[in-house]
């Protein structure tokens, strides 16, 4: 249900799951559709239910429900072993059910091997039908048992993030949650047995950043960051001032337009942020009231992407996610933090006017750089460079890897 109110009470809730099968457990799905703590179903509960499982027009089902109370005289409602016995009466009105040996059921359970995602390959660490596993930046990374020289400090079993991926997606750069904060890592990819890097899940926090959360009711974000400044181990004066400081904007960092971001994996202190933004008081056709919690905001929980829009008037910001997906979705401004960038280091290597080439889909095409958008931490834009072809047409360059100084190939 987008907006994660039930359309019935309108109450907020916090999780969707389907409802029993009623043929399996009518006791169970009785006490999940009663809006009460009646042991009994009224008629407006009954009728609202069926409406929503039956292949019966609205007015069939309310003419049911009538027959089912006056037959089992149920005057104050129908009981769980009233239902039961006229539940066979529904037969070749419910829906056909997964999960009851269909032929989808089959079907979905022989493919379960191979998830695809939004850009047709396979999830990060898994084995593509293209024969290939998958990395792509900002995927969340666990570290392995075996212990390297090159990486002493990080602790088995560590969170990180794929900042970077050579050519070939043969090599990928490393930024560990609690290293130091220009310091990353090189390992080699894939590792198939996780040795020194295994894939995480986008909504994974660490075990103290949990306890923590817990204690002090923080985001993921402002409780890792509180213990990245020794919150936890700071001698007594030092813990006390800072447990007298500590909030939740305190310990969150600067947002920057075009800058990388990460949505918090938090589902409920996300949905409640949502909850506290004012809605829109425009009077503009189409406008939906403001932004609201809703399956797109959920589904991509705990990923990066880029921010686009800093709305001071609700506290809300525009991100567009990178990876498999490039869907634009407002989130309250405390559901995002910014992220390690070791792009942000960079200077433009192409100035306005210089030649280059551009590679497009069939080849390199010649034009020359009308706009500079990024120039290091300072960006004015979602991507670094504007070129002007030779052809005439004006195109937006979305990474530094798509352009070339013309004879580069030649050098």
């Amino acid at each position: 249900v987008e907006g994660a109110h039930c359309p019935q009470c309108r109450v907020r809730f916090r999780k969707r799951s389907a409802l029993p099968n009623i043929k399996e457990d009518v006791a169970a799905w009785c006490s999940l559709v009663s809006m009460g703590d009646k042991d009994a179903l009224g008629r407006r509960e009954l009728s609202a239910a069926l409406k929503a499982m039956l292949r019966l027009p609205a007015g069939s089902v309310e003419t049911l429900v009538e027959t089912w109370m006056d037959r089992a005289q149920g005057g104050d409602g129908l009981r769980a072993a009233s239902i039961a016995k006229l539940v066979p009466a529904l037969g070749r009105h419910m829906p056909s059910l997964t999960g009851e040996g269909s032929s989808s059921s089959k079907v979905a359970s022989s493919i379960s091997s191979f998830e695809q995602l939004e850009d047709g390959h396979g999830r990060t660490g898994t084995a593509c039908k293209c024969g290939r596993i998958h990395v792509r930046r900002g995927d969340r990374i666990r570290r392995g048992p075996v212990q390297s020289d090159t990486d002493k400090g990080v602790a088995k079993g560590q969170l990180g993030t794929i900042v970077r991926i050579g050519a070939g997606q043969e090599i990928v750069t490393v930024k560990w949650d609690r290293s130091p904060l220009d310091e990353v890592h090189r390992y080699t990819w894939p590792d198939p047995a996780g040795n020194y890097i295994a894939s995480a899940s986008f909504t994974d926090v660490a075990e103290d950043v949990q306890q923590l959360q817990r204690k002090r009711g923080l985001s993921s974000a402002a409780a890792e960051n509180f213990l990245s400044r020794g919150g936890s181990d700071a001698p007594a004066g030092r813990a006390a001032k800072m447990d007298a400081d500590v909030s939740e904007d305190s310990l969150r960092g600067q947002l920057q337009p075009f800058h990388r971001v990460r949505i918090l994996p938090d589902s409920i202190l996300v949905q409640e942020w949502f909850d506290r933004i004012p809605p829109c008081q425009c009077t503009r056709q189409g406008c939906a009231g403001g932004v609201h919690w809703n399956s797109r905001a959920d589904k991509h929980l705990g990923q990066e992407g880029l921010l686009l829009k800093i709305d001071t008037i609700d506290d809300t910001v525009l991100v567009e996610t990178s990876g498999p997906c490039q869907c634009q979705i407002w989130y309250p401004r405390l559901a995002v933090e910014p992220v390690f960038d070791p792009d942000l280091a960079d200077k433009p290597e192409f100035k306005v006017g210089a030649q280059v080439e551009c590679r497009m889909q069939q080849s390199w095409e010649r034009g020359a750089v009308i706009e500079v958008l990024w120039n290091g931490a300072t960006r004015q834009g979602r991507s670094p460079y504007h070129v002007k072809l030779e052809s005439g047409e004006t195109i937006v360059v979305p990474h530094v890897s798509l352009i070339r100084g013309v004879g580069a190939a030649d050098s």
